[in-house]
């Protein structure tokens, strides 16, 4: 069950959607997040073991994984 969608604009991703019209297409459901950095260590603080779902281009998932520090086992 998901409980916050956020709405995140990354730099350099240049085709991406603005978090606007992110969240227009969510339906008002969404909403405006920190940067990815910021939200990832917000999640490990008030929710460890959540899961996080990454809508968007590979290069975005692969960028937000660095961030997260995740290596491949």
């Amino acid at each position: 069950m998901m409980e916050t969608i956020w709405a995140v604009g990354e730099p350099g991703q240049h085709l991406a959607l603005p978090v606007k019209r992110i969240i227009e297409a969510s339906g008002g459901i969404a909403h405006a997040g920190p940067a990815v950095a910021v939200a990832l260590k917000k999640l490990i603080v008030t929710a460890p073991h959540a899961r996080v779902l990454i809508c968007g281009r590979l290069y975005l998932a692969g960028k937000v994984l660095k961030q997260d520090r995740w290596q491949p086992s």
